[in-house]
């Protein structure tokens, strides 16, 4: 399971509780899969993708929907991102490098309307991206 999907699935709050619990040493949380003590098995890639997640993706996950949080709502932080833009400030600077990848977390996520009311993005706006799939318009039921 992806970072983004347990947040959509099960809200922030579930995903900030599961990284401030988990301990230093771990990789990835399983939800739904039971382990007995001193059990080894053996887990196909389908198991893993379904049950696991990796708790340095959802660490940055987190940690993107909290930036956007601190820089005012994802309109505010794209805007803010843009000025820098227009004013000719370095983005190479590293607050904006995570800016741009919170931005970007925070899209994969909740997926934003775009300004003309589609889900996604429309012909106007740009292309924009659904289960990895290249889209230019997607109206109707939002996640």
């Amino acid at each position: 399971m992806k970072a983004a999907k347990l947040i959509r699935d099960k809200g922030l709050q579930y995903a900030r509780e599961i990284v401030d619990s988990a301990p230093v040493y771990a990789t990835e949380w399983n939800e739904g899969y039971e382990f007995q003590c001193g059990q080894s098995v053996e887990l196909s890639q389908a198991d893993r993708d379904k049950y696991f997640v990796d708790l340095v993706e959802l660490k940055d996950a987190v940690y993107a929907c909290d930036l956007i949080k601190y820089l005012g709502g994802y309109e505010r932080a794209k805007a803010r991102l843009n000025v820098a833009r227009k004013n000719n400030r370095t983005l190479k600077e590293e607050h904006h490098i995570r800016w741009m990848k919170a931005i970007k977390y925070y899209e994969s996520i909740y997926q934003p309307k775009c300004s003309h009311g589609y889900d996604v993005a429309c012909l106007i706006c740009g292309f924009g991206t659904v289960d990895g799939e290249r889209i230019y318009h997607n109206k109707g039921k939002t996640a």
